[in-house]
Order: structure tokens, then sequence, then C-alpha cells
């Protein structure tokens, strides 16, 4: 159709020339081009030269019509790009005018809060989409959007139409005419929801490693890098008179700075040990001191040891764990993706620190179940995902209670049962959390047997995801290698011919064969 419309623009032209040549000839012969040019009338030069000319002119014609349709398509395929653009970008997007009714949405908006376009457009005001108790502030957030011009990552909590809340952040800009009056916004909105779940989980965690801070059995302080006291937990308010003396604070003080002069005191390797002995108490004390972070803070905590030296090293691993979890928690308010590294290693320590005869077993487990995972060649992204979930494997195990983990006889049933819901309990608590998704199935199945009658779900073979049957041979590995409240470990050639006696029903047989061989040449 387009080539018709321009073949009829540009033919007329040419047409009408040829045919008043083709008449002027059969008049005058050879002739003609002196007729054309006679000057001896000024009109009928003029009119030639126009009946010349028409050809060009409609093929000009011709062409800028063929220019203008193009241009007409090029801008239907942007106004179409640009279209698809904003009815499908990641962010829901509204327009809303001086009334505060709704100009225009996108499909990504639509689809957030469960509406139909001709439900939203030019019937409901933006302020019906908040809660009653909000919509006073939203009224003060649009004026300020009209008066300042821009607002940015506004928190708001927007009412969906079958009810639910979603929590949001609101980024806009305004509209003016040429007179400077408000014509409408562009705004864009995001959900909110995962960023506020990881913020109430990190709150949770602050609180209740606050309340552990109080609740410690024995002093602790906080101190600047100057070693001023910032704070005290609850022990030292109640008991005063146990805050170290001077004399130990400038000890510890002097062997920090050595250390620094060294270059030894970076990390958890720059701390100090003091102990004393109070006099007017007739009590032995010892303090410990260790950096906090990057930023210069120090962690001291003061223990009575005068009945307690025979349970020193328990008391060290203790302590060592809450100070490694304080210095997660403290880092968590920095950098949103570093928390999530270093709680991953806070909650295996806090793990582990829950009895003497766990310390370090995350860890172990972890070197074990990578080192059997590089071997078989696993990809980068699935040897991130079994390294966290090697670390937070026995993650269930905060809710088994201690004398369960430490005792030296024999577990009655009750109690070995509550042992083994620990895989589907370290599951639960990970459920709630988007990012570690993928270590789900790993932490549940890390116990089931290859013959399918390992636990809680009593798969077998292939059903039994890959990364937890590696996980389960670096698991059983270490429990054999390390002591246990109540035995001795059973050493290397136990472990090796006990995985080899069960490959194929507690275990993977190719794995297994894979892991003896990394024994053997010792790099496990």
């Amino acid at each position: 159709m387009k080539k018709v419309f321009i073949v009829f623009l540009v033919l007329p032209g040419w047409f009408l020339t040829t045919a008043y040549l083709i008449f002027e000839y059969q008049e005058y012969g050879p002739g003609l081009v002196g007729h054309l040019f006679d000057t001896s009338s000024v009109s009928r030069v003029i009119f030639h030269i126009v009946i010349m000319l028409a050809p060009v002119a409609s093929t000009s014609l011709g062409v800028f019509a063929n220019a203008r349709i193009k241009l007409l398509e090029r801008l239907s395929e942007m106004n179409d790009l640009y279209r698809d653009y904003y009815s499908n970008a990641p962010c829901g997007y509204h327009s809303i005018g001086p009334d505060m009714v709704f100009l225009d949405v996108n499909d990504t908006w639509l689809e957030m809060f469960g509406y139909r376009r001709d439900e939203v457009v030019g019937r409901i005001r933006v302020s019906e989409m908040f809660p009653e108790e909000d919509r006073a502030n939203a009224r003060k957030v649009f004026n300020r959007l009209i008066e300042s011009g821009r607002i940015e990552n506004e928190e708001m909590v927007i009412t969906a139409k079958d009810g639910s809340r979603m929590p949001v952040l609101i980024s806009s800009t305004a509209v003016y005419d040429d007179r400077g009056e408000f014509l409408r916004s562009r705004t864009i909105v995001q959900d909110d929801t995962e960023r506020k779940q990881m913020d109430n989980i990190l709150r949770e965690i602050a609180a209740h490693w606050s309340s552990t801070f109080d609740s410690m059995p024995w002093g602790v302080m906080l101190l600047d890098r100057e070693y001023r006291v910032l704070r005290t937990n609850g022990y030292l308010d109640r008991h005063p008179e146990l805050m170290p003396k001077e004399l130990a604070l400038n000890r510890c003080r002097t062997a920090i700075e050595k250390l620094k002069e060294d270059g030894q005191a970076a990390g958890t390797n720059g701390g100090c040990v003091e102990e004393y002995h109070d006099e007017a108490l007739n009590r032995h004390l010892r303090m410990y001191m260790s950096p906090v972070g990057t930023g210069g803070d120090w962690v001291a905590s003061l223990v009575d040891v005068t009945d307690l030296r025979k349970g020193e090293k328990k008391l060290t691993d203790s302590r060592n764990a809450f100070f490694n979890m304080l210095k997660d928690a403290s880092m968590a308010y920095n950098e949103l993706e570093e928390v999530h590294r270093d709680l991953i290693r806070a909650l295996a320590n806090a793990i582990d620190a829950k009895s003497p005869w766990t310390k370090g077993h995350s860890e172990r487990v972890t070197r074990y179940a990578m080192a059997l995972a590089e071997a078989m060649d696993l990809p980068q992204k699935e040897l991130e995902t079994l390294r966290t979930g090697a670390l937070l494997h026995d993650l269930g195990k905060i809710g088994t209670y201690d004398f369960v983990l430490d005792k030296t006889t024999t577990l009655t049933t009750e109690e070995y049962e509550q042992v083994k819901r620990h895989p589907s309990s370290g599951a639960d608590i990970l459920k709630p959390i988007g990012r570690l998704s993928e270590i789900v199935g790993i932490v549940r199945s890390h116990h089931e047997h290859y013959d399918g009658k390992g636990y809680p779900d009593g798969l077998k073979g292939g059903e039994i995801p890959k990364m937890a049957r590696i996980l389960c041979i670096a698991d059983s590995y270490d429990s054999m290698t390390a002591d246990r409240p109540y035995r001795a470990a059973l050493g290397r050639d136990y472990a090796m011919k006990e995985l080899k006696d069960c490959a194929g029903t507690h275990f993977d047989p190719e794995m297994v064969k894979i892991f003896i061989k990394l024994i053997k040449e010792m790099r496990v």
C-alpha cells in the first residue's frame, strides 16, 4: 500500500510533462524546442518551465512522502519498544495527577498489587492504597514531592487488592507545566519484602546476642580504640567490684601494642590474656581482650577462675564462639553482603560451641566435603553452595539440649529421636531465608542413607541430593576421627574401613572410592 501511494504521487508529474510534449510535438515537430523557449511571450515561457519542472516536483514530493512514512514507522517502532520496556520493567511504575488519582500504571505494578488497569486508572486515589493509619503520612509525602520535585527510597506499605500488605520503596519525580504548576508524577515502586525480612532477621539476631551479652555468667566490656569502657554487661553491672584494675588493663594494652609493632595484631590474632589475683576479693581473675571488626574497638571479658581452672578450655571455647558471633553481629550493620558470609560462619561457630566435643566440627566437615567435591570437578557455584551447606549442616542442633550432646552413656530412645530431628529442624530454620534456599535440601538430607534407611525422609540412591551425599561422607569421617564424650577418636584406618564396608548402604559407593583415594594421598 505504501509503494502504491508513492507511485501515485510521483507519476502524475511525469505523465503531465510527457503528455504535453507529445501533444506539442505533433503540432510543431522539430521546431518544438524553439517553441518551448520562445521569449516573445513571458507567460508562455513560465508555463513551459512549470510543465518541465512537474516531474521534479512530483518526484521530490514522492521522496519526501517516503521519508515521512519511514519516520512515522520508526517512531511507531520506538513507541512500541518504549511501551514494552515500560510495561515489563522489573519495578512497578505509576503516575498520579494533582488530585492523587492514578493517571497510568504499568503491567508490573498491576501484577504486584493484583488489579486490572480499568480498576485503577482514573478511578482511585493513591492515598486509598495505603493502610488507614498511613494515609496522613502518604499525603505529607505527596506534598513534599510537589514542593521539592523529588523523593527517593521512601519506605511505605501498600495494600494489595486481596488485602495483603506489601512493604515498598517509592522514588518519584514531579512534572510541572510552564507556570510551575504540578501536572503529574513519575513514580517507581519496588517490592521491599525481602529486604525487610532480612532486616527483621538481623534485628532478631542482634536482640538475641544482646540478651546473650547481658546474661553471660562472667563480665564482658566493650572498649573503644583508646581502651575506654563503652559498655559493660549485666554481670559487671551487678558486680562492679570485679571491674579490672588499671594494672591489668595496662598490661593488656602493652602486650597488644607490642603485637601491633610486630605486625601480628590482625583479626582475632591480636588479642591478649591477662590473669591476676585480686587481694581485696581474694579471687583469681582472668581478663581476655579481643578486637571487634576493623573499627578498632575491643571486647574484654572478665572471668573468675578461682574454682574453674579445670574447666578453662571449655570457657575459652565458649568465649571464642561468643566473640566470633559478636563480631558478626557488629559487622552486620556495615555491609549486608558481608553479613551473609560472616553470619554463616558465626552460626557454625555457635553450633560447635554448644559442646567442647564438637568444636571445629563444622569447619573440618567443610574441608573434607570441599576436597571431595573438588576431586569430583563440581562447578564453582555448586562448590560455594556446598561450603555454606557444610558450615550450617548441624544448625538444627541449636534446639538440642546440651546434656544430650555431652552425654557419655548410651542415649535413650527419646534422646536419640531428639537428635534425629536436627536435620529437619535446621531446614525449617533456613526456609524463610530466600538467599539460603539452595542449601535447605543439603541440610535436611545429610543423614539419609544410600539404601533408604536414613532419616528424616528415607530417601535412597539418586533421590538424595548430590551435595547431601558428599556431606554425609565428610560428616561421618569427622565423627569417626574425632573424640566424642562416649568414646575416643577411632582413627583414620578404622574410618576408611567403615566407609568401604558401608559403601552402597550408608554411602554413595562411587564417592567413597574418590574419598578413600584422597585420604591415602594425604589430601584429607
